[in-house]
């Protein structure tokens, strides 16, 4: 069950992104989103994401285990996960492969030692660069260039000894190092990585110019989504749905609650006239290491509505509702 907290935390008005990422020698601007700011436009589906980590009870964490699941349920909704120890792809035997005449797969996945937490990090799901030929510029995986997985060169040296994914999608799990995944984390993500890029239109020098920072004209109003798509809900949430997260606490608890139904009121005054505004569920972050869960509801107020100046905001819900005066 959710309580309030007694004080609000600071509103977040800039994206926060991963400053490691400039090791990796790949654009800046393509580094994981940590954070995604709170002051934005608003956004057509419910946005639900989980940092923290994925962890078995650390009463078993002395042996630690081969892999295991981690999921997070939100309504009828499920997101699965497998946590993986490290593993390699690594050359089978000749003979092996020799014997074997149905078996097309070269290489074979590798785990070595055991694993008990892991990040909720894009590092550790299917992604990558790679920098085939000796090509100055890398090519990588457009939804989610930090992962590790992502291969082009088919030369075996290149293949021996690379890593797999820690964190994928039990429903697709890779088998050959070529296959190519979506990345399974409840992260947010960074404007320029797919399928988000697709919907933010043409940012040209015309756009910069005539437009910028208003969107595109070719652009969707989806670009603004920052959740995994699987974690995009739309129609809005309402309140009352019920969470459950199993596999990211220590104590091996499982997190489970209803969004509180708090059914918001906005009212904006513009010098003589009241107008209502709709106030959706856009931003739900369920933090699992720290237990606490932070709702976002967001409303575009023009600063002029029917040429009169905006005056003031009111803010009410259900069970307070908004008084309207000037």
């Amino acid at each position: 069950m959710l309580r309030a907290l007694e004080t609000t935390e600071p509103l977040v008005y800039e994206d926060r992104f991963d400053e490691g990422f400039a090791a990796t020698g790949l654009p800046d601007e393509l580094a994981p989103l940590l954070r995604p700011a709170d002051v934005m436009d608003p956004q057509p589906a419910t946005n639900v994401m989980l940092p923290g980590h994925a962890q078995i009870p650390s009463s078993a964490a002395d042996s630690g285990v081969k892999d295991f699941e981690s999921w997070l349920g939100v309504g009828a909704a499920v997101f699965p996960m497998r946590v993986h120890r490290p593993r390699q792809w690594r050359s089978r035997w000749f003979v092996t492969r020799l014997l074997s005449l149905f078996l097309s797969r070269r290489f074979k996945a590798v785990g070595q030692g055991r694993v008990t937490r892991r990040p909720l990090a894009w590092q550790q799901a299917y992604g990558g660069a790679d920098r085939f030929g000796g090509r100055a510029d890398a090519q990588h995986w457009p939804f989610n260039p930090a992962g590790q997985g992502f291969h082009v060169d088919p030369r075996a040296a290149t293949i021996q000894g690379l890593a797999l994914p820690a964190i994928e999608d039990p429903r697709q799990r890779i088998k050959q190092w070529q296959d190519r995944r979506t990345p399974q984390i409840p992260g947010a993500l960074n404007p320029l990585w797919a399928p988000r890029v697709d919907h933010g239109g043409t940012r040209d020098a015309r756009w910069r110019a005539t437009r910028a920072p208003a969107r595109p004209r070719d652009g969707t109003a989806h670009f603004h989504n920052t959740a995994h798509p699987d974690l995009q809900f739309s129609p809005h949430l309402k309140g009352g749905e019920p969470v459950r997260a199993q596999g990211f606490t220590d104590d091996g608890q499982a997190l489970f609650f209803e969004l509180p139904d708090l059914a918001p009121q906005l009212h904006s005054y513009h010098y003589g006239e009241f107008a209502a505004h709709a106030l959706p569920l856009n931003t739900v972050l369920i933090d699992a290491d720290r237990r606490q869960v932070t709702l976002l509801f967001r409303a575009f107020v023009p600063d002029v509505h029917r040429g009169n100046a905006l005056r003031s905001l009111m803010l009410g819900s259900r069970d307070h509702p908004v008084e309207l005066k000037p």
